[in-house]
């Protein structure tokens, strides 16, 4: 039995290419929508660490890591900001919030090292998967995990002079 005749088929394919195509442009446009307000969010926020706001802009920031995950800018500055807490933090004796914050940094980083991988931006992949190396040899004090991190950046950039150097292959 033939519920459709052969034009009508036709047309039932036709109308699901145009919904999908307009479903698409409208997940194109919200997209462009979260990277322009994560954008707002980032510039608000760094406009705030200028003027001294360092709690406001640092929420500010980490908005625009939530608004849009996928800007490895935002999520630079964002761990930018938090290493800087963490270190006075630390410098005041408390070293277990700073290590915690630690915590969040090295997320940061790690997050923002999966984006460049994604963009096969190795230089900037290495650059920063070098601080989450550092964050463990100093802040972790685990010589141990931060080579493993030292040799995944010698993948990603061979020529890495702090790789390298930790290593004691310079």
């Amino acid at each position: 039995m033939r519920v459709f005749g052969r034009k009508s088929a036709v047309g039932c394919v036709l109308a699901v290419f145009v919904m999908m195509s307009v479903v698409g442009a409208g997940r194109a446009a919200e997209t462009v929508e979260m990277m322009d307000r994560a954008d707002e969010y980032g510039e608000m926020g760094l406009s705030l660490l200028k003027q001294g706001n360092i709690n406001e802009g640092t929420k500010f920031l980490q908005a625009a890591t939530k608004t849009n995950p996928y800007d490895a800018k935002w999520h630079l500055h964002y761990a930018r900001i938090l290493r800087e807490k963490g270190l006075a933090e630390m410098k005041a004796g408390n070293r277990i919030i700073g290590r915690r914050i630690f915590k969040l940094v090295e997320k940061e980083y790690l997050m923002a090292t999966k984006i460049f991988m994604g963009y096969r931006d190795n230089a900037n992949a290495a650059s920063t998967l070098f601080q989450v190396a550092e964050i463990n040899k100093s802040v972790y004090q685990r010589p141990r995990i931060a080579a493993g991190y030292y040799l995944k950046v010698l993948q990603l950039d061979p020529n890495h002079g702090g790789a390298k150097k930790a290593l004691g292959r310079s």
